[in-house]
């Protein structure tokens, strides 16, 4: 596989998104809901248990869901 065809899978996943499920939404909606944690409660392990949870949601839709996706693809291309 070269590199233009990993880039067009990559492209793809992201494309059947609506934007409010694109890179770019994920990671403001969850900065924005660390920033508020602080400014509401001003405790850093509230702060710190938004984080961690927010980091989980950011790892799975913008790391292990356009992977996985990816992965998926090129199998069935396999099977082809």
């Amino acid at each position: 596989m070269n590199s233009d065809e990993s880039y067009s899978t990559s492209d793809g996943f992201w494309d059947q998104k609506p934007w409010w499920c694109k890179p770019w939404s994920i990671l403001t909606f969850g900065l924005l809901v660390i920033t508020f944690s602080w400014l509401l409660f001003q405790s850093i392990f509230v702060s710190l248990v938004v984080f961690l949870i927010i980091a989980v949601w950011w790892g799975l839709f913008l790391v292990l869901a356009p992977s996985y996706y990816e992965k998926q693809l090129t199998s069935s291309e396999d099977l082809d």
